[in-house]
């Protein structure tokens, strides 16, 4: 919606800026495509301001007033507290940040660097032509800087393809700007580039949908499905590593003794105080562990093949596979083992 009311955000600011408000509080890297959007917009303002009524250059200091005030609040509540213990470092060393750009631009097009590349230099010169370029960069150098600086993974590759729709999208809309590349043949390698691209994320989303509905995601209710029908939930069950607590939504209540200590609450507090985190060489350290004889011990992320446990039964391997476009991106399966002894 953002891209179709562009050609009319100046006249349209109130909506124009509460989408842009929905899309900020997304998520934090969406926020970055907001505010780059809402500075474009600012520059545009600035420029034609002397050409505005007052009732015009009213209702665009409201709206800028309104998102000004509405970042400030998500802020506040975004803003990482002394305790987590995700992803709390910052990281500025300029090799990693290179090599995240480079990293980065290639895995949101082809994959393949010579094409993906390609690819980005069409859609750049495509975007100058159209004036929009100022506001792909600015989106884009943005969230690949924080993915640098603070974290990044493959999920988030979906918020930097958002920032070069955007563009994308408003430069096909109407407008009275002459185009600067004016080489007939341009638009249509542009537009053939923007195809082949859509062309092959269509291809990632039907293999990954498809991979998903004949595989499993999670392994969590298969274990918990066993758990319930060897009656082991009122046991002493011991669980390894925070992939483990996605078991427990099967259940009215904390199964695990090893997590905190076996009380509410049920879900992983990314957090240094979490009880699990402290005693961490008690919870992923199998011979510890073992000292404490439990009935029932699950292994998040256990090594293939599976080991032998003196004393123990080896239930199985409960897969869970993170399928990622065309392939399996991370394998967290669970091995159970049931005391004999």
């Amino acid at each position: 919606m953002i891209g179709s009311i562009y050609p009319q955000k100046s006249e349209r600011v109130y909506l124009f800026t509460i989408l842009l408000c929905l899309l900020a509080y997304t998520s934090v890297f969406s926020a970055l495509i907001a505010i780059s959007v809402m500075f474009i917009h600012l520059l545009h303002t600035l420029q034609s301001w002397n050409r505005l009524g007052p009732e015009k250059q009213k209702r665009q200091i409201i709206s800028f007033a309104v998102f000004t005030l509405f970042l400030l609040l998500m802020a506040v509540q975004l803003w990482q507290p002394p305790d987590s213990s995700f992803a709390k470092n910052y990281h500025f060393e300029p090799h990693r940040i290179k090599s995240m750009f480079l990293k980065v631009l290639d895995e949101i097009f082809f994959e393949i660097q010579p094409l993906s590349y390609l690819a980005l230099v069409i859609s750049c010169l495509w975007f100058w032509s159209q004036r929009v370029l100022l506001l792909y960069f600015l989106s884009s150098f943005s969230i690949i800087l924080l993915f640098a600086i603070k974290y990044y993974n493959s999920w988030h590759q979906g918020i930097l393809f958002l920032a070069w729709i955007l563009p994308m999208w408003i430069s096909f809309q109407k407008s009275d700007t002459r185009e600067r590349i004016t080489w007939t043949y341009f638009s249509r390698i542009a537009t053939i580039t923007f195809t082949a691209v859509f062309i092959l994320h269509m291809y990632w989303a039907y293999s990954s949908a498809i991979s998903d509905y004949h595989g499993s995601y999670s392994g969590g209710q298969a274990v918990a499905n066993y758990i319930k029908e060897k009656d082991l939930s009122n046991t002493k069950i011991y669980a390894t590593n925070f992939w483990s607590t996605s078991i427990l939504p099967f259940f009215n209540k904390n199964i695990f003794a090893n997590h905190n200590q076996g009380k509410r609450p049920a879900f992983w507090f990314w957090s240094d105080n979490n009880k699990h985190n402290r005693n961490h060489l008690l919870n992923n350290n199998l011979d510890l562990i073992l000292e404490k004889q439990p009935d029932l011990i699950i292994i998040g992320r256990p090594t293939e093949p599976l080991t032998e446990i003196n004393g123990y039964q080896t239930v199985g391997l409960f897969e869970s596979n993170l399928y990622w476009k065309n392939k399996v991106k991370e394998k967290n399966h669970f091995a159970v083992y049931l005391k004999t002894e």
